[in-house]
């Protein structure tokens, strides 16, 4: 069992490392197309959505 906590322990710490380099780093530039192909790819309409999943829609809309 101390061996699963270690190696949770150190995943941990990767994963900290990660997040602190993804946040301090600029952010990278949208890639039009990709943001453009979201558009069409929502199949659910607004109207089914909960109030918090049209907040992160609103979120990934920008």
């Amino acid at each position: 069992m101390s061996g699963i906590f270690e190696l949770y322990g150190k995943t941990l710490v990767k994963a900290a490392q990660v997040l602190d380099a993804l946040l301090t780093a600029p952010l990278p530039v949208p890639d039009a197309d990709s943001r453009q192909a979201l558009v069409s790819a929502m199949l659910t309409s607004d109207a089914a959505l909960s109030p918090e999943q049209t907040q992160w829609l609103a979120v990934l809309r920008r």
